[in-house]
């Protein structure tokens, strides 16, 4: 499924998450699950994202606002810390669910 970003600035965020993170294309590339020739065609606007690329950069921690709006950092410290407040929601639901059944 694609999903429609506006693409214009859409390859420039995905290298400036590279960069941010400081490793190759190669390793990028790599970390993403796509091959290099891939990447490559993101960051000359050739390929657009796809919902299941996005999945892969969200499940790195980089910032869904940052991937679709380009607004704030890559690793925002600010959507970790809703990121991790909501996990912690989530555990204490599943624990007390589970507290419920014994």
């Amino acid at each position: 499924m694609k999903v429609n970003l506006s693409h214009d600035n859409a390859f420039q965020r995905i290298e400036k998450i590279r960069n941010y993170i400081g490793c190759s294309k190669k390793d990028f590339s790599s970390m993403l699950e796509i091959s290099p020739a891939a990447l490559n065609n993101i960051n000359v606007n050739k390929r657009s994202l796809s919902s299941d690329l996005i999945i892969k950069l969200i499940d790195l921690k980089v910032s869904p606002i940052f991937i679709y709006f380009g607004i704030g950092t890559p690793f925002d410290e600010k959507y970790n810390q809703f990121l991790e407040s909501y996990n912690d929601y989530k555990n204490e639901i599943v624990d007390e669910k589970d507290n419920d059944l014994e």
